[in-house]
């Protein structure tokens, strides 16, 4: 799974071709299918390249998907009950450590942002709306940031 040194680091791979596990569960199937659906246009669109994609039994069948552009890593994971999405500022081709609060942003952080606090955590919260509600939710919440996503523009995260 890449580089695995420290909790920093812990998706930093080089942007090369993607790497994937031999073996995989009709859960994470599922989930890759998921994310290929709503995510496409991170690719498509927005430029970005997958560089890694993953999955743990240990870890539910969690199933991760890192993706990147010269401006961004952006990594997916879930598993049909879980999702988190991580946005991680590159500078000068360097990923900045997790520990880095002002490079890195979660999506429920990005949410905050965008509704000025005004928004339903239950909105990105599978046994709440279901795993597919979830993905499209956080889709549209990624299409209204496109710049975060397009350009070396950051997000001011001192206001969340």
């Amino acid at each position: 799974m890449g580089e695995r040194t420290t909790s920093d680091n812990l998706y930093k791979v080089p942007a090369v071709s993607p790497k994937k596990m031999p073996q995989t569960t009709e859960n994470t199937k599922k989930t890759s299918a998921d994310f290929t659906r709503y995510f496409h246009f991170l690719t498509k669109e927005y430029g970005l390249k997958m560089v890694m994609e993953s999955y743990s039994i240990t870890g539910g069948d969690r199933y991760v998907r890192v993706l990147r552009n010269q401006f961004i890593q952006v990594e997916l994971e879930g598993n049909q009950s879980y999702f988190h999405a991580e946005i991680r500022r590159l500078i000068d081709d360097e990923l900045r450590p997790y520990s880095d609060a002002d490079n890195n942003i979660s999506f429920e952080d990005l949410a905050v942002l965008l509704t000025n606090n005004h928004y339903d955590h239950y909105d990105f919260y599978p046994a709440s709306v279901g795993w597919p509600k979830v993905l499209e939710n956080t889709a549209e919440l990624f299409k209204k940031s496109a710049e975060l996503f397009t350009t070396n523009k950051w997000i001011d995260t001192k206001r969340i």
